[in-house]
């Protein structure tokens, strides 16, 4: 009676499955996220039926259970592993969009999940490797070669990501282009593609101020809610402070009658001298000038000459895993002569929403796609030094 009553539901379960995966496959992306909702439902369902036709009560109980435990352990490591993901901000590098303290959600369908690359990436798994000793000694390698799946839509300018900047590291930074792009900076204002680009309002620079009186700027400051140290220079007519300020901050600030002038502090410190990620000894590349930039893209087409080389010679060694060298004006990829090379993946610049206090592609370079965990979709809470912010409690991030 109970087997052909559980037939008597498949028989019209199995039509509404197959109505729900068409409609996913027609109108969601990505079309693999529907179909594997089918077969998660068709093989709980099927699992169950198979267990509750063990005659001994006692031992379909316990098979019952063990099940329950497996199906959990299984959906929370799918779900953490392809769908969403909880990371703790731990630095101001992108105040006042995200504060050190804030949890976060991430999106990973997003972009597409990347699939595993060793079992130390797939949850509750990596623990149970972790207690072999052998295995333990090829946690930092890769097992299988990346891929990802289809997401929902693609990175776009602007977005708030997670990537993984080395083995285990994992930083949250704005993406301000894309594959393809060309950006510049020139005095600290960025544009892309030769158009000015458009930032958040809460994105944070350095200005150096003039005011009549320090102790009226301070009180300004305080009902602002800023908790920036204030940088003192030495001024004969006026008191002349440095102070980092968000775009809406400064605008609040540049009509009071408090204030004499204001300016963007543009930084002078020279990357070629001491940081070799874009730029050669003759040029004057700054953390405000710098450009044009093209942004890798997959499949796109460099000729090796001194620029493209002091350009990409990062990228293309740490990323695109090749050797990159120059023996009197000739280029060496793997060891053979070139004089152009092809990129095999797309990359992204990002950067911190507080410009001046964030080690970000400036510094590091192009972001590679491989490297992009997800999407920061929103703050879930926010807790530091004990006290617990209400005011971030599942606040959206843009």
């Amino acid at each position: 009676m109970q087997t052909n009553l559980f037939f008597y539901k498949v028989k019209y379960l199995f039509p509404i499955l197959l109505l729900g995966l068409v409609i996913g496959l027609i109108f969601f992306r990505p079309y693999w996220f529907p179909l594997a909702i089918i077969i998660i439902i068709l093989g709980y369902i099927l699992s169950l039926k198979l267990i509750s036709i063990i005659k001994n009560a006692r031992i379909r109980k316990a098979v019952k259970i063990v099940f329950y435990f497996l199906f959990i352990f299984i959906m929370s490591s799918a779900i953490k592993s392809f769908v969403l993901g909880i990371y703790i901000i731990p630095s101001n590098s992108m105040e006042n969009t995200l504060i050190p303290g804030d949890v976060v959600l991430v999106n990973k369908l997003v972009y597409g999940p990347k699939l595993p690359r060793s079992p130390f990436e797939i949850s509750w798994v990596d623990i149970l490797f972790s207690m072999n000793d052998k295995a333990r000694e090829s946690i930092k390698k890769h097992w299988w070669s990346y891929k990802r799946l289809s997401g929902t839509d693609y990175m776009n300018q602007g977005d708030v990501l997670i990537y993984e900047l080395s083995q285990g590291f994992f930083v949250v930074k704005r993406c301000v282009a894309i594959a393809g792009d060309t950006l510049t900076f020139t005095n600290g204002e960025l544009s892309i593609n030769k158009e000015e680009y458009v930032p958040s309002s809460a994105i944070k620079n350095p200005y150096r101020l003039k005011v009549k009186s320090i102790d009226k700027l301070r009180n300004q400051i305080d009902s602002l809610g800023i908790k920036e140290k204030i940088k003192y220079f030495n001024n004969k007519k006026y008191d002349e402070i440095e102070l980092i300020l968000s775009y809406k901050e400064h605008d609040k600030l540049k009509v009071s009658s408090n204030l004499e002038n204001t300016e963007r502090a543009i930084d002078t410190f020279n990357l070629s001298k001491e940081v070799s990620v874009f730029s050669t000894d003759d040029t004057n590349y700054t953390l405000d000038n710098m450009g044009p930039l093209i942004v890798p893209k997959n499949g796109m087409k460099i000729y090796m000459n001194a620029n493209t080389y002091n350009m990409y010679r990062k990228v293309l060694i740490d990323h695109e895993k090749v050797t990159c060298t120059e023996v009197d004006g000739e280029y060496y990829i793997n060891n053979l002569k070139i004089n152009h090379y092809i990129f095999g993946q797309d990359y992204c610049f990002v950067m911190g929403d507080n410009r001046r206090k964030s080690i970000d592609s400036r510094y590091v370079g192009f972001i590679p796609e491989e490297n992009i965990v997800g999407k920061v979709q929103s703050v879930l809470f926010s807790s530091n030094d004990n006290e617990f912010r209400w005011d971030r409690l599942f606040k959206s991030v843009n």
